[in-house]
């Protein structure tokens, strides 16, 4: 069996987000014994796969994944017309990244959709990532959070980051529909996105001046119980029960942006 290594490329233009995701994905069904008859019979599954070149220049297939009866497949040109293009026409994003992984079982499409620095320095950028699987690993749609993807590692980060906003679809005959109405979401999210840059830069003009300030914070924000035994949290890495007080002040004093 043939096998792809993972194609990514950072910054790319359109055309080159074509020629990453230039490949079809095609379907066949799957069978097996029956063991009544000693036939073989077609199952309630199909499975995906696609052609490539192996190392000699010969045409080979790679086997993508299993999936049910009615799973719908988009192509790669109608993804990028109905998931990406749309998002470049509004003139509001940016390409930052197209990735082809798993032998194109999943591909992407990421860009930049909003940003902002609440405070000198301290920049937050939004992406909108614009997914797709090939394989039945999962379902196609739209991505929204803080984490630059550019391999597998980040994709399934970004994937299970609780701060991401998932929009996403099923593999079904209406998936299409599904993703216009995914797409008119998006807004909602940039929005609140910018909500919340809006808190951060209010945050940013209250000033703590001294450990005493400190300390009252600490015990609006927890209870004394938690304070006492640290139960509000799991225990670190290292084993050791975070000690709030402490751990906040060692931050007042050299966390990120203190000097």
């Amino acid at each position: 069996m043939t096998t792809i290594v993972d194609k990514i490329v950072e910054n790319p233009t359109i055309e080159q987000v074509k020629e990453v995701l230039g490949f079809q994905i095609h379907e066949r069904p799957l069978f097996s014994h029956d063991p009544l008859t000693g036939g073989i019979k077609e199952s309630n599954k199909k499975t995906t796969y696609r052609f490539t070149s192996d190392q000699n220049g010969n045409m080979a297939y790679v086997d993508l994944g299993e999936v049910g009866k009615g799973y719908q497949i988009v192509q790669n040109d109608r993804f990028i017309e109905k998931c990406v293009q749309p998002l470049l026409d509004t003139e509001m994003v940016s390409l930052q990244g197209v990735g082809s992984l798993y032998q194109g079982g999943t591909v992407f499409t990421q860009m930049k959709l909003t940003e902002l620095e609440p405070v000198p320095g301290d920049v937050y950028r939004c992406y909108v990532m614009a997914f797709n699987s090939n394989d039945g690993s999962g379902g196609i749609g739209f991505l929204s959070g803080t984490e630059r993807v550019f391999c597998r590692n980040t994709y399934r980060s970004a994937m299970h980051h609780k701060a991401s906003q998932i929009l996403s679809a099923r593999h079904t005959k209406n998936v299409e529909v599904s993703l216009d109405l995914i797409r008119e979401a998006l807004d909602l999210v940039n929005g609140g996105f910018i909500a919340t840059m809006e808190q951060l830069k209010r945050l940013s003009k209250i000033c703590i001046e001294n450990e005493e300030q400190v300390k009252k914070v600490v015990k609006v924000a927890f209870s004394q119980k938690s304070l006492d035994d640290g139960t509000f949290a799991a225990e670190t890495s290292t084993g050791r029960k975070p000690r709030v007080y402490e751990d906040v002040l060692n931050l007042f004093h050299n966390g990120q942006g203190q000097d």
